[in-house]
């Protein structure tokens, strides 16, 4: 995930601190992740790419791997969330999005890929019409690693019920 030349930020260890504290957040601590959530550079490792995502990339020459930024791009494409003309650039433009508008929600939490961030907005706050697909959803989520220093992913989603969020989730704001 992150290399050795890869400096880790101060929201990558305050959300491990936060997450084994359990201290309250100061103002300044929300501000500082919600600033790394928007300016932070989506995956890029390469991730197995599905036989009905690879027929659906239109354009796009998958192999049985590929680039994970590429990949969910494609796959929230297939959902019907973005539009199909959405480039690589515009999708993680709406997913920094997320973690500006005043609306946003923060949380915490952990799994398998070490401590996570979520920032959670309505989607029609941080995707502009032209991007919208024929399928959108209520709530836009953004899934942050503080191992890797990575957005890991963006989706969207009808309410929190409906997500596969930690079951030790913390909710900052």
């Amino acid at each position: 995930m992150s290399t050795p030349s890869q400096r880790r930020s101060v929201a990558d260890v305050l959300i491990e601190e936060l997450l084994t504290s359990r201290r309250a957040p100061t103002d300044a601590d929300i501000k500082e992740i919600l600033q790394r959530l928007a300016t932070a550079p989506l995956a890029k490792h390469n991730v197995r790419t599905t036989h009905r995502l690879r027929g659906a990339a239109s354009g796009a020459s998958l192999g049985r791997e590929a680039p994970a930024d590429l990949v969910h791009l494609l796959k929230r494409i297939s959902e019907g969330q973005w539009s199909p003309s959405t480039t690589l650039e515009q999708y993680q433009e709406d997913l920094h999005a997320a973690a500006q508008v005043p609306s946003s929600r923060l949380a915490i939490y952990s799994d398998w890929h070490g401590a996570l961030a979520v920032a959670v907005a309505n989607t029609r706050d941080c995707v502009p019409d032209s991007r919208i697909g024929p399928r959108p959803e209520a709530l836009l989520f953004v899934v942050y690693s503080a191992m890797s220093s990575t957005i890991l992913t963006g989706y969207m989603a009808s309410s929190l019920s409906v997500t596969r969020l930690g079951p030790d989730i913390r909710w900052l704001t």
